[in-house]
């Protein structure tokens, strides 16, 4: 019985040590922001739980003043996909691509890498299947390239999926088109010279 009380207080003292790190809301903002600190502030947010919950999904909406919210965008995904915030669904299909290390060669990496750089691709793979059907639609939509490829990687990742297969087969059938088409005008372009 004395390792279960021992046990709880330290969760309790563990909670209220993160929650003093940051004074407000605002110090948690730039903590997410800041890729030196996201890790400590995403550790915070998990240890509260859905307390938080409702002040990261507002800074979705309306980020706070003097961050950068690009930057607070990486955290909270990181935040979200620790959590498994279905309701963050909408916000990270719409970030899906972005990249925390800002470099040309994302899809030259091996797939844990690509994982690793696209943190709200990431935190779509740690919701789930749950997360799939807001993943097609939007790759039905006009989306960026960079965008579209982080889509397929989500679903690729998503084995479990409803559709996945039927979409990934609609996705390599797209492919296949663009690339008979590309084909076709070098032709054009070779008999042309």
């Amino acid at each position: 019985m004395r390792v279960g009380r021992v046990s709880i207080f330290g969760l309790a003292v563990a909670c209220c040590v993160s929650d003093a790190q940051y004074k407000g809301d605002n110090d948690l903002a730039r903590g997410l922001a800041d890729a030196n600190t996201r890790g400590q502030a995403v550790a915070s947010v998990v240890a509260l739980g859905s307390a938080k919950v409702p002040i990261l999904l507002s800074w979705t909406r309306k980020p706070p003043a003097r961050v950068d919210v690009y930057e607070l965008n990486i955290g909270l995904a990181d935040a979200f996909g620790e959590m498994k915030t279905r309701d963050a669904i909408p916000f990270l299909v719409n970030n899906i691509g972005i990249d925390r290390t800002h470099a040309p060669n994302t899809w030259l990496k091996s797939p844990d890498a690509v994982e690793a750089r696209l943190a709200a691709a990431a935190a779509l793979i740690k919701i789930g299947s749950e997360a799939a059907s807001a993943v097609y639609r939007a790759a039905s939509s006009p989306m960026y390239y960079k965008d579209k490829l982080a889509a397929m990687f989500v679903i690729s990742r998503m084995k479990d999926a409803p559709g996945a297969r039927s979409f990934l087969l609609s996705a390599l059938g797209e492919a296949n088109l663009e690339r008979g088409w590309a084909e076709e005008d070098l032709k054009q372009f070779a008999e042309q010279k």
